[in-house]
């Protein structure tokens, strides 16, 4: 299944409003199910959806699952004929591949019990990680800083503040830094 989903954004990141993202689900016989998803220029109407479900229907549908490096390769090796306009361009289609592809990936991780990384040949292994996702633009110091002791109580290594290139930013990292 693939579908398109539109993102408002609110507030707009700069004169971006929306956010358009071609959402792709895989459902195995037994079950399991492999989702992708990748945001597609806003513009192209529903091209990349088409392409998409197009290239579901050609490649993927009642087939068993490939190896998805072998997949991908069959569906780009279709690209040299015929998808290519002066209109719409390998855009499109390789918008719909890159869902598919994730997809993909992440259904044969789940056949073979592992992530998705170790299934594409990466390893298990600890990460450091900052925080970032709770701090807001014009946050007071104190509350921020309390944020960053948070996150740091978590686990993370850092944090990463939202500043405004504003003199009083000065006064939101200092209390973050001294509580960190």
């Amino acid at each position: 299944r693939a579908e398109l989903w539109r993102y408002r954004l609110n507030p707009p990141a700069g004169r971006v409003t929306a956010m358009d993202v071609v959402v792709t689900t895989l459902t195995a016989e037994d079950g399991r199910t492999g989702t992708g998803f990748v945001p597609v220029p806003l513009g192209h109407d529903d091209l990349p959806l088409r392409a998409a479900r197009s290239l579901l229907e050609r490649f993927v549908a009642g087939t068993e699952l490939d190896h998805p490096v072998a997949l991908w390769r069959r569906i780009v090796g279709s690209f040299g004929h015929g998808v290519r306009s002066y209109r719409t361009g390998f855009g499109p289609h390789f918008n719909a591949l890159a869902s598919i592809d994730v997809a993909v990936w992440d259904l044969y991780a789940k056949a073979l019990g592992v992530p998705m990384g170790v299934a594409m040949g990466g390893s298990m292994r600890r990460m450091p990680v900052y925080g970032s996702g709770r701090f807001t633009r014009g946050q007071d110091p104190e509350e921020a800083a309390d944020i960053a002791s948070a996150f740091m109580h978590e686990g993370a290594r850092g944090v990463k503040v939202r500043c405004e290139a504003v003199p009083r930013d000065a006064k939101l990292l200092r209390a973050v830094a001294e509580r960190i």
